[in-house]
């Protein structure tokens, strides 16, 4: 009987040797799917039942840094991790035969002018694939076209591209061409386009973008379906952007800018924000001691505004857009501070305090919660602040919170 069981175990143990292979193409599919291409390619030599599956697998992932990660510790140099990047990417798109992908992602990080030829040629090819998602990112001293004159994407939902020339033809095609694109990402692209319209974009990121032939031009967006917005102005030539025609589902959005963009430009891109529940401000620090009065006059009434962040400000100037938040946005409930400055220089936590006193006893009647996020370096100030106005803090909760 003994024997009998441990012949058993036995056999169930050998069956099981390989318990994953066993599974149907659409489960290893799925296994294949967080792997890069190059990876996926490999596992051709766990068995015979692998072998053949990267030939229609159906996410192709394709990245240069890879090939550069894996160079012999003896090996220098762009040269050799590019000759291997280029062939197993040729041959890959070569052989592969799924007639549809779910994904098809390619990052080149380092591209010369004849490598350039055979990237766009490579997204070509991805872009025949009819991928549900897709994404390219180039290289920061990359010149590469996305392809305007080719291509139809009927299965695209999400479309992302970093340091990418998109020409004046690309906001036709996303509006006649990508039927069913709700997901839209431009990341530190060179855009020769004035609009974005879709009736169906639910989700929007536009960080770091430029226009250098219409410089000072602001880029309009009608997505009367836009859900989720997110804009980066880190410096102060990238395009200004201004959100038309509604898009009343909007729910969050965030904002990230330079001096420049404070007051004027911000207030107007809020104003298109007006049915906003989430806000989220990052890196402002306005230049001049305070608010003209024109400047308040056009801060927007945000009605729907329930939870504001504001991220790495200087809050010795930030006050009065703070204040502004609190008289124009009669719903909020939570304000978050985080690793916001609170002064400059010596004596200036007395000038501040006061001000943190204002935000606390403002009479927002439906403020709660007040959260104020920091480093170790802060929170002796902080502490010495909050026992400064600690009378007032029966109306409001404030909550420190340690960061890293």
């Amino acid at each position: 009987m003994a024997h009998t069981s441990s012949s058993k175990r036995a056999c169930v143990v050998a069956a099981g040797s390989d318990l994953l292979s066993s599974l149907p193409d659409e489960l290893l599919y799925c296994v294949m799917s967080f792997l890069t291409a190059q990876q996926a390619v490999q596992t051709g030599a766990l068995s015979r039942r692998w072998r053949d599956l990267w030939y229609s697998m159906p996410c192709l992932d394709i990245d240069y840094h890879k090939f550069v990660q894996t160079l012999p510790a003896a090996t220098s140099g762009a040269t050799m991790a590019w000759r291997r990047f280029e062939n197993f990417t040729a041959n890959l798109l070569m052989y592969h035969r799924a007639p549809v992908l779910d994904r098809f992602r390619l990052s080149v990080r380092w591209c010369g002018s004849r490598e350039l030829e055979l990237v766009e040629r490579w997204v070509r090819r991805g872009i025949g694939y009819r991928p549900v998602v897709l994404e390219v990112t180039m290289s920061l001293a990359s010149t590469l076209k996305f392809p305007s004159d080719l291509w139809l994407a009927p299965r695209l939902k999400r479309l992302q591209l970093r340091h990418v020339l998109l020409d004046g033809s690309f906001a036709g095609l996303l509006r006649l061409r990508c039927p069913v694109l709700e997901d839209l990402e431009l990341h530190e692209c060179d855009c020769d386009f004035q609009e974005i319209a879709s009736a169906i974009l639910k989700r929007l990121a536009i960080e770091s973008c430029s226009n250098p032939v219409c410089g000072g031009r602001r880029l309009t967006v009608t997505a009367p379906t836009l859900v989720s917005l997110r804009l980066a102005f880190p410096r102060c030539t990238d395009q200004d952007v201004l959100l038309v025609n509604g898009a009343e589902f909007l729910s969050q959005a965030s904002i990230n800018g330079c001096l420049k963009f404070v007051g004027t430009n911000l207030f107007r891109c809020l104003g298109s924000l007006c049915n906003i529940r989430t806000l989220e401000l990052w890196s402002f620090s306005y230049p001049n001691a305070k608010l003209s009065n024109k400047e308040k006059e056009m801060f927007p009434k945000l009605n729907n505004l329930t939870t504001l962040l504001m991220g790495k400000c200087d809050m010795s100037k930030q006050f009065d857009i703070l204040q502004l938040f609190l008289k124009n946005a009669p719903s909020l409930d939570k304000v978050t501070l985080s690793h916001c400055m609170i002064y400059r220089k010596k004596g200036a936590l007395r000038k501040i305090a006061p001000r943190y006193l204002k935000l606390i006893s403002f009479e927002s009647k439906d403020l709660k919660l007040i959260e104020i996020k920091y480093k170790d370096g802060n929170a002796s100030k902080l502490f010495g602040l909050l026992m400064g106005i600690r009378w007032r803090l029966d109306k409001n909760t404030v909550v420190l919170i340690k960061e890293r």
